[in-house]
Order: structure tokens, then C-alpha cells, then sequence
């Protein structure tokens, strides 16, 4: 059986801490960040911009014949960018920089997950859209995954 934990595990070791997403933001988090949370929006920023990455792992199960368990987990990325333009380029780096998470997901964290899950389906993209970060306009654009681990 695998664990969040280790699908979050998995994650940061191929993707997370891959130096092309660490060009773009540092500011990585494995959590919900929400804007009734009391936390430091000081740690949304890198580079002087709202400038950071949530990614949320939910594990669910489902009882099968034969005493197995099938388990489905859902990993929901979303990359946010504080707007610093009005001619669309911090739109267009929101789609390039997920496009460059969803490349390493398939090249560096492979179909099983660096062996946490049997397969995951491939993404799917959510809208980009422009929401209100600590006061700041920001772009907001991502991919949930589905993976799957019969034991």
C-alpha cells in the first residue's frame, strides 16, 4: 500500500526539486493555502511577486473482490502569479511554467509515480483565471492527476 505521504514524497524528488521549476519559484507548498488561513503571505512571494505552487495529495479508496483495495489518489497543482502586466505575458507564463510541471511529471516522475502507484491517467488541465492573492491580482492555472495502487 502506498501513502499520501509518499505520493508527496515522490513528487518533491522529481518534480519539485527539479532546478526548471526552481527557476521559476521556490516557494513550493504540499498544502492548502486559502486565503482565511492565518498564514505569512510573505512566504507566497519569490522574486519580489506573488510567485508559488500548491500541491494538494487526496487518497480515496474502493473495496474489491477478493479482499483488495483499490486506491485512487488525486493531486491537484496550481501555479500562481501575481499579474505585472496588462498585455497578457503573466498569463502566458502561467501556461508555459505548468506546461514545464506537467512535462516533468511524465518524463522524471514516470507512469508509476517513482513506484508509489501501478499507473495514473495522464492530466487535466484547469482553466487559468485571474484571482485576488493577499490583495494582488494573480494568475492561477494548474492540472489534477489520478493515479491508481490495487494491493
Amino acid at each position: 500500500m502506498s501513502t499520501s505521504a509518499q505520493v508527496r514524497d515522490a513528487w518533491f524528488q522529481k518534480v519539485w526539486s527539479d532546478e526548471s521549476v526552481l527557476e521559476f519559484t521556490e516557494r513550493i507548498f504540499l498544502y492548502d493555502v486559502t486565503a482565511d488561513s492565518e498564514f505569512d503571505v510573505e512566504l507566497l512571494h519569490h522574486n519580489q511577486q506573488i510567485n508559488f505552487i500548491t500541491c494538494i495529495v487526496q487518497r480515496a479508496h474502493e473495496s474489491m473482490m477478493m479482499g483488495q483495495v483499490k486506491y485512487q489518489y488525486r493531486v491537484q497543482v496550481l501555479y500562481h502569479l501575481q499579474q505585472t502586466d496588462v498585455e497578457g505575458s503573466t498569463f502566458n507564463d502561467v501556461q508555459d511554467r505548468i506546461e514545464i510541471i506537467d512535462g516533468l511529471v511524465i518524463s522524471s516522475l514516470g507512469s508509476k509515480w517513482n513506484n508509489t502507484v501501478d499507473y495514473y491517467t495522464g492530466s487535466d488541465a484547469r482553466a487559468s483565471e485571474l484571482i485576488t492573492v493577499s490583495g494582488k491580482r494573480c494568475w492561477r492555472g494548474g492540472y489534477t492527476y489520478l493515479a491508481f495502487k490495487t494491493t
